[in-house]
Order: C-alpha cells, then sequence, then structure tokens
C-alpha cells in the first residue's frame, strides 16, 4: 500500500506496550496500546530498529531480557535501516558502538533518511536531538502519536482540549499531577496552600478519566526580579502530565498564558527549571524564552521572555525571529510580504475555533483553539511564501471575513500524501482522505504551509473594508499579495 505510514517504535514506548508482569503494567501501556489499534486498524504498521534487540538484550535481568526479545519479534523489523549519515553524525557528534546514543542516532537515522514516516519515543534527549537535524515535526510522543493518528483516520476527529482558568483555591491538591512536583521541590505542599490562601490565577486542562492534564499557575512579580523591569509575570508552574506530555497540551497553555500576559500589559514572563529539564528549556526557547543564567541559590535556571521590544530590535531581527522572541501577538509588519488566505469554513473551524462566534457561546473554558503552531494545506501554486510573512485567513461562506492572523514558520510544495503528512506533522488538522483528495487532483501538488497563529481580531474584517482600503481588489478566491497600502492598513487594524 503506497500511501501506508509507518511508525517506527523506541525501547521506552516498547517496554509498557509489551509489560512482562503485572508490576511493569505503566500509565503509558493503554494510550500504547490505543495507538498500536488505531495504526493496525487504519493500515499503517508499527515496526523497530535491529537496534531495540540490542537494547532490550542489555538487560541483566536474563530471562526478563529473553521474554522482551521473544514479544519483540512479532513486530515488523525495519530491512536495511540505514546508517547515520554523515549530516547525523556532523550534528550529533560520533559515539562509541557500545552506548545508549548509538541507537538513538540510528533511530534518528532512519527518520532522517526517509526509511520510517515517524519514530515515537518518550526520550526527551532524542527529541532535543531531533530538533538539531530538522525533524522535530516527524518524531512524537506517545501523546502526540496518538492524538495525529486520531485526527488522520477518526470519522469524528476527537475535540480540542480546552484551557480552562481557575482560580488559586479550587486546585485539587490530592490530582496526581502534582505528585513530580513534590518529589522535586521540598516543601512543595506548604507552597501550594500558599497559593490557594493567595487565590493565585491558573489554568488546567481536564480529561475527565484522569483529571489535570496540564496546568499553570502564576503570580505577579515584583519589578527588577533578575534584572526584569516594569510589569513582570512569573509562571509558577508549568506541568503536563507524564500521561499527556507532549506537542499540544503545553501549548494549549502557553496560548492562554500569552494571552493573559497580553491583555494585562505584561513587559516580562518568566520561570525556573531544574538544569536536568533540557527539554523544556528547548521547548521554550522555540516561544522566546531564554537563558538568564541561575537562581540567587544557584539551583534553577531562569528562562525569561521579553515582550516589550525597540526599534532596535525591529531592525535587526528578521520577521520570523522577532515574532518568536516577542510574540505572539507581536509581529513585524513594515516592509513584511502579506498575503490573503481564502479558507473554507469546515477548515476555519477546525484551525481557529475561537475565532467562530459559535464556539465562544460555551461557558466555562478560555478560547483553546488548537495550540499556536499549525497547518493549512492549499491547492494555490503561489511560490513567494517564506518564513516571516504575514497570512490573514478570510472566511466569507460563513460571512466572517478576516478573523485571523498568522506568521509563516515554513512553506513546502509536495504532491505525494505521505510527505504532506510528514510535513505537517503532529499539527496536522486534516484527515488522511482530504490529503490524499488533495493530492489526487490532475495538479496534484499541494502548498502544504507551517504557521504560528499571532492573533485573532476582535473585530473580524468584512469584504467591504477589505475593497475600500486596497487590500484586495475582489473577493479573493485563492491565495494573494497584498498591496503595500493595504497591509500596513490591515495591519494596523489588527497589530495596533
Amino acid at each position: 500500500m503506497a500511501s501506508r505510514l509507518v511508525f517506527l517504535i523506541d525501547t521506552n514506548v516498547f517496554i509498557p506496550a509489551e509489560p512482562t508482569a503485572c508490576e511493569h503494567v505503566e500509565a503509558l501501556t493503554q494510550p500504547i496500546a490505543d495507538l498500536e489499534r488505531l495504526i493496525h486498524s487504519t493500515g499503517n504498521s508499527l515496526a523497530v530498529h535491529p537496534e531495540l534487540f540490542r537494547d532490550i538484550g542489555r538487560d541483566r535481568n536474563e530471562e526478563r531480557a529473553r521474554l522482551r526479545t521473544i514479544l519483540a519479534t512479532k513486530y515488523p523489523r525495519l530491512k536495511r535501516p540505514p546508517a547515520p549519515s554523515e549530516t547525523v553524525e556532523f550534528t550529533l557528534g560520533r559515539v562509541p558502538e557500545s552506548s545508549h546514543d548509538w541507537i538513538d542516532h540510528h533511530l534518528l537515522a532512519a527518520v532522517v533518511a526517509g526509511a520510517v514516516d515517524f519514530l515515537v519515543t518518550e526520550d526527551s534527549g532524542i527529541h532535543l536531538k531531533a530538533r538539531r537535524l530538522n525533524v522535530a515535526e516527524r518524531v512524537l510522543k506517545v501523546a502526540d502519536a496518538l492524538e495525529m493518528v486520531r485526527r488522520l483516520y477518526e470519522s469524528v476527529p476527537p475535540t480540542p482540549p480546552a484551557v480552562e482558568k481557575v482560580d488559586g483555591r479550587a486546585l485539587d491538591s490530592d490530582d496526581d499531577i502534582f505528585a513530580g512536583l513534590r518529589c522535586d521541590y521540598p516543601g512543595f505542599d506548604k507552597w501550594l496552600a500558599k497559593v490557594q490562601e493567595e487565590n493565585r490565577p491558573a489554568w488546567v486542562i481536564v480529561e475527565p478519566e484522569d483529571g489535570y492534564a496540564g496546568l499553570c499557575i502564576v503570580k505577579e512579580e515584583v519589578p527588577d526580579t533578575y534584572g526584569m523591569f516594569d510589569h513582570v509575570l512569573k509562571i509558577c508552574t508549568f506541568k503536563v502530565s507524564e500521561r499527556h506530555e507532549g506537542y499540544r497540551f503545553g501549548e494549549l497553555l502557553l496560548k492562554a498564558l500569552f494571552d493573559y500576559a497580553e491583555a494585562n500589559a505584561y513587559d516580562w514572563l518568566y520561570l525556573t527549571a531544574l538544569p536536568e529539564k533540557g527539554f523544556l528549556r528547548e521547548y521554550l526557547a522555540d516561544f522566546g524564552f531564554a537563558n538568564r543564567g541561575y537562581t540567587n541559590d544557584g539551583r534553577e535556571i531562569i528562562l525569561a521572555k521579553q515582550r516589550r521590544y525597540s526599534r532596535a530590535d525591529l531592525d535587526h531581527l528578521d520577521a520570523y525571529s522577532f515574532h518568536v522572541k516577542f510574540g505572539p501577538p507581536a509581529v513585524k509588519w513594515d516592509d513584511v510580504p502579506a498575503y490573503i488566505v481564502p479558507i473554507q469554513p469546515v477548515y476555519h473551524e477546525r484551525l481557529f475555533p475561537e475565532a467562530d462566534p459559535q464556539v465562544n457561546l460555551f461557558s466555562g473554558h478560555e478560547p483553546h483553539g488548537n495550540a499556536i503552531r499549525k497547518a493549512y494545506l492549499s491547492k494555490s501554486h503561489i511560490s513567494l511564501l517564506k518564513p516571516g510573512d504575514l497570512l490573514y485567513f478570510y472566511e466569507s461562506r460563513g460571512g466572517i471575513g478576516v478573523s485571523t492572523a498568522g506568521v509563516v514558520e515554513a512553506v513546502h510544495l509536495l504532491s505525494d500524501p505521505r510527505d504532506i503528512v510528514r510535513a505537517v506533522g503532529k499539527r496536522t488538522l486534516y484527515t488522511f482522505d482530504e490529503i490524499a483528495r488533495m493530492a489526487s487532483d490532475d495538479d496534484s501538488v499541494v502548498l502544504t504551509i507551517n504557521f504560528r497563529q499571532a492573533r485573532v481580531l476582535d473585530r473580524p474584517l468584512k469584504l467591504d473594508e477589505l475593497l475600500r482600503n486596497g487590500v484586495v481588489a475582489a473577493a479573493p478566491q485563492s491565495i494573494q499579495t497584498i498591496p503595500q497600502r493595504g497591509a500596513h492598513w490591515i495591519a494596523q487594524q489588527t497589530f495596533q
């Protein structure tokens, strides 16, 4: 089957998938079982790398190693897996054959060479290396992989989880999400009682069966904290539960946090993290958090995001880097190419549910959307788009108009459905059938745009306004460049 996707699983996914005793059943065992079932039922496949057998053979418990080796034989073994290329070795370095890094690099080599479509691993170190190799979209945690497969193949895609703003006093201190924090921070319960007493702002993502899937707690900090002046917000806790750890839940929390910071005019956001939390540091760096050294006691690293920018920042940073460092919603728009992107109602609702008036009728939840990083597919043949360019999404059939602005992250022109799925990765909101139909037309090249959502307009801009102000000359039917005068006007309406 030419369009079948291949998911390679790491040892840390295989072991909870195949527990050898009741006590080896882990929190991940059920979601991995769900993932396996979905992958097989949709005609796709799981595979293991030959190096997995070396890995499980290192177990000092010989009986357990023997049993796991037998269980691993039921998975298709990757045939003729590629060795790490010069690019992989140059980027990650050469490592001894006896090391765990050797196995990690071979797994990633299979992704880089296209021998598999996705790698599923809970190893944060591999995720960090995937970022350095520019294949982070194709290296998934279990939660990401399960969500992606559901969206690609289930007839009724899952509803995006909602971020709910709550008072600190309403937090459930007995929730399982606090267990790891208690281990990392002595005196945590005393601190949590203070959070509840002070009724600090908090956001939670609640899964009905599992309690808190994500949690964020903040407090206003005094000026001149670690050299940060003016209006400073401290992120006291930023946590995704182990079972839901992955791309989407963290971004949902960040999106709510950035909205709050914008509404309350904070100049700085910061948090502190233990040095061993390398994945968290790299993850937050993708959203403009920079290392500002260690806390006064030397125990934690300070990660801070500046939201106020200067003329020098505008002059010296390219448009994409500027948005990452200071946004969302901040963008560089003067002399930056801008485009109108017509979008059908069904895709508008999926990509920007918070811009749909009907979605906002649901009470009790913050506007959530589907995180910050998203993907849009089009049959447009425009080839001028580049990172940092501005996108204004225009939905006309439902009468909304321009509702949302985004910043281009990456652009691909692709014709193979598998390549398209690889490009959009875990940010997809399209089903595999939709992707395949788009790629099956006579002129089958599909424009794949990965972008970051910058702002949902408080008031959508209607066609008559766009016409009057030189944004478009007629109702747009495909992606088109906005003339300079119109680009200046729409940016002012959106970002000032």
